[in-house]
């Protein structure tokens, strides 16, 4: 029997798309994992390895795909960045 492999990409996009066939309604909804790549360009940062940190540090919640693929939560990277906000009196 052949392997399949799949990137994280392809893993999102399936799990996006069998959200949409089971449930339409929740279509309108963001996708509630982010890739690696996703991440990198939100929070601004170059490094891996400051995305690493962050995940083995506790501070974004992820899915390990495999042991070199992740996903992040959307709504831990949110709240992470609602910690770093700094709040004006």
């Amino acid at each position: 029997m052949p392997k399949i492999c799949f990137n994280e990409e392809m893993v999102i996009d399936i799990n996006q798309r069998m959200i949409e066939f089971t449930c339409p309604s929740y279509v309108q909804q963001p996708n509630p994992y982010l890739s690696k790549k996703e991440v990198m360009e939100f929070l601004s940062i170059s490094s891996e390895t400051t995305l690493q940190n962050y995940r083995d540090s506790g501070k974004i919640e992820y899915v390990m795909l495999s042991s070199r693929h992740f996903i992040y939560s959307r709504s831990s990277i949110m709240d992470f960045l609602n910690e770093k906000t700094i709040k004006r009196f």
